[in-house]
């Protein structure tokens, strides 16, 4: 009787384990099998490249490293699992001491929730190899999500997993950004200094004007090199973004932003063209020869504006830095690089004039 006993224990704990097995078993899916918003024909999604490989080769040593950084780059799709993990592999584990790492290496996720896409949860990186749950117990419904990639590492893989029982598919055309902006610049553009990826400008205007924007900052490097120009031309959006003062010098932006905008005017006749200044660095307030460096900078970059006017060229667009992030001084991490604040900020200021190119009230 009692060898019964235990018997029966011991089968109704192996079910009890299997059944707890059973709920908490999960399946991974290939990032890859869902669409790469934030990329350009440009881009190598198979790889995560922003820029492929063989169009970035004549690129300057910088540019070519950084093209396979994954700013700007998120995944759209949606499940009624009632967990959300994810396994991912960088190309290299960066640590930059004006950002935080779940910037530079990780992962954060947004959800739709009936009006907007609204934050939900990010996912943090250890090392190379990265496996965590972000998020958990929720309601088992249908739901949509948005997963915004790392901003200054490249990934090597990247799976989404969901409970073993549950389905994840691609989201519905309706959620689905209806046009293409690229954005070419420096480390602002890049992300510098958002806490998190879904926070840097770029993906803040993908979000509320569901938009695609592809992010091509460079950190430090993107000072409008011909080779870049006659890469970034075949992109073919439907407005391009020019955010290019900050690392160029003086001369470099007075010979280079002409040729530069010409090229992307010639196989872009139509496409509108938004030059945007640098801010002044806060401590260009200070140092009377950082805040020269940068009027200098603006006005040249003005200058070229200008003589495109006078040459007759249109759709082309200038936007002062004016208030860009603010008055108060408080929105940036090192008086250069931007807070969650700043990028907020910007893309305040960035949202009714893009609307009104492209609407073409401007």
């Amino acid at each position: 009787m009692l060898r019964i006993f235990f018997s029966a224990l011991l089968f109704s704990c192996l079910g009890t384990i299997a059944q707890a097995q059973n709920a908490t078993a999960v399946k991974f899916v290939d990032a890859l099998k869902f669409p790469l918003l934030g990329s350009t024909k440009i881009a190598d999604t198979e790889h995560y490249y922003r820029i492929r490989k063989d169009l970035a080769a004549n690129f300057p040593k910088r540019v070519k490293a950084l093209s396979t950084n994954t700013a700007g780059f998120n995944v759209p799709f949606k499940t009624n699992s009632s967990s959300i993990k994810l396994r991912w592999t960088l190309r290299e584990y960066n640590s930059l001491w004006n950002m935080t790492p779940l910037a530079v290496a990780g992962f954060d996720l947004y959800g739709w929730n009936g009006e907007e896409w609204q934050f939900v949860a990010a996912a943090k990186p250890t090392g190379l190899s990265n496996s965590t749950t972000v998020i958990e117990n929720l309601d088992g419904k249908m739901q949509r999500f948005r997963l915004y990639f790392p901003l200054y590492s490249g990934v090597t893989e990247v799976e989404i997993g969901v409970d073993s029982g549950s389905d994840i598919q691609p989201l519905e055309d309706f959620y689905l950004p209806s046009k293409q902006i690229v954005v070419y610049g420096s480390s602002i553009t890049q992300g510098a200094s958002a806490s998190r990826p879904g926070m840097i400008f770029t993906s803040i205007l993908g979000r509320r004007l569901n938009m695609n924007f592809s992010n091509l900052g460079f950190s430090g490097a993107g000072k409008m090199e011909r080779e870049v120009a006659n890469v970034l031309k075949n992109s073919h959006p439907d407005l391009f973004i020019l955010d290019c003062v900050p690392n160029p010098s003086i001369e470099e932006i007075r010979t280079r932003t002409l040729p530069f905008i010409e090229t992307l005017r010639k196989e872009n006749p139509s496409v509108p063209i938004l030059m945007v200044e640098s801010v002044f660095r806060e401590h260009g307030h200070w140092n009377e020869k950082i805040g020269a460096k940068v009027i200098g900078q603006n006005n040249a970059f003005k200058e070229a504006y200008s003589q495109l006017k006078e040459r007759g060229m249109e759709q082309i667009y200038y936007l002062d830095n004016t208030a860009l992030i603010g008055t108060d001084h408080e929105a940036t991490i090192d008086g250069t690089h931007f807070t969650d604040l700043g990028h907020k900020r910007i893309a305040d200021k960035l949202f009714p004039v893009i609307k009104n190119i492209l609407n073409g009230s401007l």
